[in-house]
């Protein structure tokens, strides 16, 4: 009786359809991953999953910002040097693809302008569309200009807002990688044998 247990276990544990882990209904695995996207795919959401993991232990809020922005980026941004083009329209795009839900949530959340030094304007495809953007300027200032030593340290009694744009930040990553382990894929944006309007839906995605 135990030996039949103990082989059905191990049967089971050796059955590449069943998920070792998930995280809301979705399987975490990188058998199911690659199952789904091959190689490639496993390698972004390795990338994604370690830039994650580095942001939610960073003290200061810029490098927590780059960090998962550039989480979010591992799964979309596509191989190739035409990559470097319109990367901003992909982002904005792709993310709304992945993770439209968590979008609306964050500019519904009450922090929001504080945690991004935001006002909002217009209907929902604006206000999606400037909280993307506002992310996107986040992440480029500190890469391109100087990291601000000062900028918040979780932790301590710190920045509120800087320490919410932390939680909001990480609710979407968290979100765009649960999307891509659905249906993983890249984003055509930015493509030269593609117009714009062949390459996106609507303006970044919203009809």
């Amino acid at each position: 009786m135990a030996d039949d247990l103990v082989f059905s276990i191990d049967q089971k544990w050796m059955d590449p359809s069943l998920g070792t882990l998930a995280r809301s209904g979705v399987a975490l695995d990188m058998e199911t991953i690659s199952s789904l996207g091959g190689l490639e795919s496993c390698n972004r959401y390795r990338q994604s999953l370690v830039a994650f993991d580095s942001a939610t232990q960073q003290t200061n809020v810029d490098i927590a910002t780059i960090l998962f922005v550039t989480g979010i980026e591992s799964l979309i941004y596509p191989a190739g040097s035409w990559g470097r083009e319109r990367v901003v329209a992909r982002f904005i795009n792709m993310v709304l693809e992945y993770a439209s839900d968590a979008v609306d949530e964050i500019c519904a959340h009450q922090n929001t302008p504080g945690a991004f030094g935001l006002t909002f304007r217009g209907g929902a495809a604006r206000r999606r569309k400037d909280l993307l953007e506002r992310i996107y300027d986040l992440r480029s200032g500190p890469v391109h200009g100087a990291l601000n030593p000062a900028a918040g340290f979780m932790g301590s009694s710190g920045d509120i807002h800087q320490m919410m744009r932390i939680a909001l930040l990480s609710d979407l990553h968290r979100q765009m990688i649960l999307a891509f382990l659905e249906a993983p894929r890249s984003s055509l944006v930015g493509y030269p044998a593609l117009s714009v309007s062949d390459a996106v839906t609507g303006e970044y995605g919203c009809a």
